[in-house]
């Protein structure tokens, strides 16, 4: 018996995430790994500026930052997140090479940091 996939257009959160800035492909694309459209929502929810909409080059860094979030080795407090995300808005991190930067040194700090 084969199992039948679920559509991803259908998820609930395709809506929440076009309206948050992405394209409905990309939309489509970030449901497609439940981890990290978790991360995503949660992030989208803890800030105002992105529940109302932001332009889609900061929702793709936005969403590439939950993935990255997603399989972070540690998890990353609220305050960091809300920094990095604040970043990105703001324009001070504009690059995907930016964004795995900065994570590296968050994800190695973090690591570092819980073996004190």
């Amino acid at each position: 018996m084969s199992k039948v996939k679920a559509d991803p257009a259908a998820n609930p959160l395709v809506p929440v995430f076009t309206k948050f800035g992405l394209s409905q492909t990309k939309a489509i694309e970030a449901v497609k790994s439940s981890k990290g459209a978790q991360v995503l929502k949660e992030i989208i929810d803890a800030s105002e500026q992105l529940a109302a909409g932001v332009d889609e080059k900061v929702a793709t860094l936005v969403t590439s930052f939950a993935s990255l979030l997603s399989k972070a080795p540690e998890k990353v407090g609220s305050d960091e997140r809300t920094y990095l995300v604040e970043a990105i808005i703001s324009g001070r991190l504009k690059t995907q090479d930016q964004l795995k930067g900065m994570c590296s040194v968050l994800f190695i700090a973090f690591s570092f940091l819980g073996h004190l």
